[in-house]
Parts: structure tokens; C-alpha cells; sequence
């Protein structure tokens, strides 16, 4: 819609690149006050936002690059163009995961704490960086009749795909669940007892969301995976596995509150 908010010179300045640096912003500022009150040195907490932002952009980029490998591999330089949008979410989760991980054992730090800490404001990010998804004009939905169908104008790859067609702005979906979700955690994790289930709780949630809201989502066919006469996108069967394993930890691990447990 208005992939460009700013232009300084010859610089243009993205909406979606705005977005992303706003949820990670905003996202360190409430994660340093909701880390002392969880015995997380806030300093700490910082490095920990360092790291997740590194390895969270890494695998976004990743997982979005390698299916479209014959594209990218023609410029590779264009792999680090990430403000012009390509940043697949569930990359990006798993990124910080991984990077999470990594850290909390570097400074022997409980991984499950952390991940409570964090887990409202990655629902709070998902809410802010899909709004720079819709300004983008990607991650779009399908032909709808649907009153909340828009019409992308053809500048867009939204509009470029369905030119002229109203199609379900999927964006606004995910940003108005992300918010919500946000809402939700902070408003129960004060009733939930036992480290780690705030983050588990956000997998469950969050998975089944973008399992049925990918039904509503265009895809490339080159990224959906095929079995037998059944097609899923590659972020259903990650929703899938988000839902199952954390379905299962909530029953068989979920750690009890004040229990020490390092990743």
C-alpha cells in the first residue's frame, strides 16, 4: 500500500523495515521492566535482545530464502535486502528460540523464564511488524466476497498477483491476533503457575491461529509441501508441530514456578 513512508534523498526509508525496528524497540524497553521483578538482570536481558534480534533475522531471512533458492542464488547479495521485505515469521520464532537457547546456557540463566519474559512481546511484535506486512503490500491472502476484502493497488506484489481483485488482507488478521494474544498473556500469567507455560501457551495459541488463518493465505506453489492429494503451506506443518510440542510439554515438563531449570 505504502511501501515507502519516507524518502531522505536517495535513501528510501520502508515501512516494513520501520515496523520491524519499532516491535524490537518496543519490545526491549517492556522486556527490561518485566525482567528484574523475574530476577533477570535487565543489563543481561539487553544482551539477550541483542542475540534474539541477530538469530531471529537470520533464520526469518533463511526460511524464507531457501525455498526460492533459484531466485536468490542468481544475486546473492540480494539474500541481505531485508528491508525490502521477505522474512518468514516462523523463522524468525525459531531463530530466537535457538538463540535463546544459546544464550541462557551461556550465562547460565533459566531458558523458561526468559522465554516467559519474552513471549507477550513477541505476540506484541508479530501485532506492530505485520502492520508493516500490509503497508508492504506481501503476505497476502486469497480472492474473497468477504466484507474486510481489499483491493491492492498494482505497485505491490499483493496487487501485481490479484490486480484489480479483493482479496482477504491477511496482515491485519495476524496483526489484530498478535495483539490480542498479547493482551491475553499479560492478562494470565499472573493466574498460571509454572516457568515456561506463558511460552508454551503462546506456541499453542499462536499455532493454531496461523494454521487457520493460512487457509485464507496465498502462497507460491513452490512453498507448499504435497502429500498425496493433500496441500499444506510449509507454515501449517511448522503450526502443527508448535501445537503438539507444546501441548505435550505443558503435560509432561511444564517446570513448576521458582524450580530451577537451566536450557
Amino acid at each position: 500500500m505504502f511501501p515507502t513512508i519516507l524518502q531522505l534523498g536517495p535513501i528510501p526509508v520502508r515501512a516494513y523495515g520501520v515496523m520491524i525496528a519499532l516491535s524490537f524497540s518496543v519490545g526491549i524497553w517492556l522486556g527490561m521492566k518485566r525482567s528484574k521483578p523475574r530476577g533477570v538482570d535487565p543489563v543481561v536481558f539487553t544482551d539477550l535482545c541483542v542475540a534474539i534480534l541477530i538469530s531471529s533475522i537470520i533464520g526469518a531471512r533463511l526460511a524464507y530464502v531457501i525455498p526460492f533458492w533459484d531466485e536468490y542464488g542468481k544475486n546473492v547479495m540480494s539474500i541481505f535486502q531485508v528491508w525490502e521485505g521477505g522474512l518468514t515469521l516462523y523463522g524468525g520464532i525459531g531463530g530466537a528460540i535457538v538463540g535463546s537457547v544459546l544464550f541462557a546456557r551461556y550465562k547460565r540463566i533459566s531458558f523458561w523464564t526468559v522465554s516467559d519474559i519474552c513471549s507477550p512481546l513477541v505476540a506484541l511484535g508479530i501485532g506492530i511488524t505485520r502492520i508493516g506486512c500490509f503497508l508492504n503490500g506481501c503476505c497476502y491472502g486469497t480472492p474473497t466476497s468477504f466484507m474486510t476484502g481489499i483491493v491492492f493497488p498494482g505497485g505491490c506484489a499483493a496487487g501485481h498477483e490479484y490486480p484489480g481483485v479483493r482479496i482477504h488482507p491477511t496482515q491485519l488478521y495476524d496483526s489484530a491476533f498478535g495483539f490480542l494474544l498479547f493482551a491475553f498473556l499479560l492478562l494470565i500469567e499472573k493466574k498460571i503457575k509454572g516457568d515456561g507455560r506463558i511460552f508454551l501457551l503462546f506456541m499453542i495459541l499462536y499455532g493454531l491461529n496461523r494454521y487457520f488463518q493460512d487457509m485464507l493465505r496465498y502462497y507460491d506453489p513452490r512453498a507448499l509441501i504435497h502429500v498425496g492429494g493433500w496441500s499444506l503451506s510449509g507454515t501449517q506443518a511448522v503450526s502443527i508441530g508448535l501445537i503438539a510440542a507444546g501441548l505435550l510439554l505443558w503435560k509432561s515438563r511444564g517446570p513448576r514456578r521458582n524450580q530451577k531449570v537451566r536450557a
